[in-house]
C-alpha cells in the first residue's frame, strides 16, 4: 500500500524549545522526535509521557484553588495564566495535524470528527474560557508550569496520534459514533457547567452557593464529571492508547478533587444532604 504524502513533522527545534524541565527530558523528548519515522512509536511516547508525570508534571488544565495554600511560587494573573497553560494543547495538536495532511471536507471520516472535537474543546478552554472567568485568584507559577507541561506533552501524544496515526478516510464506526456523541455531549456539559459556575454569584454578591442544573443535577463536580465522560468518550471513538491514557490521567487527576469538592459542600451546607448528589459518577461515587 503507497504511503500518503505528508508534510512532514512540526520542526524539532520548535516544539522541543517549547518543553524543558530537565535536559534529560529535554534529550528523552528529541529522541522521540527523531522516530517519528517509526511506524508505529506511540507506545514511546506514552512511556515517556508516563515518566514525566510520575516525576512531578501531573497536572490536569482545569484548577481550583479553593484549596490552594502558599509555598507554590510566584502568583500569575488568572486569565494570561489560563491562556497560556491551555494554548500549547491547541496549537501543538493543530501544527501535528496540519503538517500530516491529507484533511478533508469531502465525506466525514473518523478522524476529521475526532479532530474537530479535540480542537473544539481546547479552542474553548484557550481562547474563550480566560474571557469569561471571573475568578481574581491567582495561580502559583509552579501549577502553572506543571499544567503547561502537561498540555504540552499530551497534545504532542493526541496531535500525533490524531495525524499520523489514524488513517485519512478511517470510516465512522458504531463505535466512533457512540464515543464521538458522547464526547460531544461531555464537550457541551464542560461548557454548561463553567458557565453556571461563573455567573454562580450575582454583582456584588460574596460566599458560596450550590449551583444546580446539568450534570450538577446528579454530582457535586459537575464540571469535572462532564470532563471525564468527553475524554471517556474520545478514548472510546479513538480506541488507542494516547486516548486511553488521557482519559486515565483525567479521571485520575479530576476524580478525587471532585470528591474533596463533594466533602466541602457536605460541610459546608446543612442541607446538602437532601439533594442526594454523588460526588463524580452519578448514582455510584
Amino acid at each position: 500500500m503507497p504511503r500518503r504524502k505528508r508534510r512532514g513533522c512540526p520542526p524539532t527545534f520548535f516544539l522541543t524549545a517549547l518543553i524543558v524541565p530537565s535536559s534529560a527530558l529535554a534529550q528523552e523528548f528529541v529522541l522521540a522526535l527523531e522516530k517519528l519515522q517509526v511506524e508505529k512509536p506511540l507506545h514511546h511516547m506514552v512511556s515517556l509521557l508516563s515518566m514525566h508525570l510520575q516525576r512531578g508534571g501531573a497536572s490536569s488544565c482545569t484548577h481550583r484553588y479553593r484549596y490552594s495554600r502558599g509555598g507554590w511560587g510566584i502568583l500569575l494573573h488568572p486569565k494570561l495564566a489560563w491562556f497560556t497553560q491551555e494554548v500549547p494543547s491547541l496549537l501543538v495538536t493543530a501544527a501535528f495535524c496540519y503538517y500530516a495532511g491529507n484533511y478533508s471536507l469531502r465525506g466525514l471520516s473518523a478522524r476529521t470528527l475526532l479532530t474537530v472535537l479535540f480542537l473544539a474543546h481546547y479552542s474553548y478552554r484557550s481562547l474563550l474560557y480566560p474571557i469569561l472567568m471571573r475568578s481574581k485568584n491567582r495561580m502559583p507559577f509552579s501549577i502553572w508550569l506543571m499544567s503547561v507541561s502537561f498540555c504540552l506533552w499530551n497534545g504532542f501524544l493526541q496531535g500525533y496520534f490524531l495525524g499520523y496515526q489514524m488513517a485519512p478516510d478511517a470510516p465512522i464506526t458504531p463505535r466512533v459514533a457512540a464515543g464521538a456523541a458522547l464526547q460531544l455531549f461531555g464537550l457541551c456539559n464542560v461548557i454548561y457547567a463553567d458557565t453556571t459556575l461563573i455567573f454562580l454569584r450575582k454583582p456584588g454578591e460574596t460566599g458560596y452557593k450550590i449551583p444546580h442544573g446539568g450534570m450538577f443535577k446528579f454530582v457535586s463536580a459537575g464540571n469535572y464529571a462532564s470532563e471525564i465522560l468527553e475524554w471517556t468518550g474520545y478514548a472510546l471513538a479513538a480506541w488507542s492508547l494516547p486516548a486511553a491514557a488521557f482519559a486515565i490521567f483525567v479521571f485520575a487527576n479530576l476524580a478525587p478533587r471532585g470528591a474533596q469538592h463533594h466533602q466541602w459542600y457536605m460541610q459546608k451546607f446543612d442541607n446538602y444532604k437532601e439533594l442526594r448528589r454523588s460526588a463524580v459518577v452519578p448514582f455510584l461515587w
